[in-house]
């Protein structure tokens, strides 16, 4: 079984390797030195790979895996192919995403203890009601009068480096007025803009355009 040493110990090899967790899942460590998280399966007489996430930073715990792989095993018990679903949610549009797909993703990719986490799902399942689940936020802020702000919040760990990019955008003569339409549309307005074409001001005009 892993632990979090065990993971950290991982070397890298000539080609690709496994080392088996519990349940089904492992590990499967790349030439690259990545490790990813994964679990085999068979369904409609297929077998089929899910990678539930990758380990480390920008990616996710063994703790937060396990609770995945559960979830992707009630998905093969109900006939639903955990690697489909999660392409198709994937693909999804982000004003598309609900209040559901946004709590879930802060869940598992949040740090905290694992007793933390369990206590946070179990409030997460318990409030998780058709309106949540069917709303997406852009048509919830519409009901509830909240117009949408095209700005960055303002949050308890903000960094001054962070801050001076986004003045810098915001002050820019074509920087549109009313925001962005969509990621895209950010993303290109940023590359065009030849001062801030750079990995961080991009990294970070993706995630707060709305």
């Amino acid at each position: 079984m892993l632990t979090d040493l065990a993971l950290r110990n991982l070397k890298p090899r000539a080609t690709l390797y496994k080392v088996a967790d519990r349940n089904g899942m492992y590990a499967a460590v790349l030439p690259t030195g990545s490790i990813s998280f994964r679990y085999d399966y068979r369904i409609n007489g297929r077998r089929e790979t899910l990678i539930i996430g990758r380990y480390g930073f920008g990616g996710i715990s063994l703790a937060a895996a396990r609770e995945k792989l559960l979830d992707a095993k009630q998905l093969v018990r109900d006939g639903i192919s955990p690697a489909l679903q999660k392409r198709r949610e994937k693909a999804r549009d982000p004003e598309t995403k609900t209040f559901s797909d946004h709590a879930t993703q802060w869940l598992y990719g949040a740090t905290m203890a694992d007793s933390t986490r369990s206590m946070r799902k179990s409030v997460l399942d318990r409030d998780n009601g058709s309106t949540l689940k069917a709303t997406t936020v852009l048509a919830m802020f519409h009901w509830l009068g909240v117009k949408p702000s095209y700005s960055r919040p303002r949050v308890s760990d903000d960094n001054a480096f962070v801050e001076s990019l986004f003045k810098t955008a915001k002050y820019r003569p074509e920087f549109p007025a009313h925001g962005f339409a969509n990621l895209e549309a950010a993303r290109a307005w940023g590359h065009a803009s030849k001062r801030l074409d750079s990995g961080n001001f991009l990294g970070l005009i993706g995630v707060y355009w709305l």
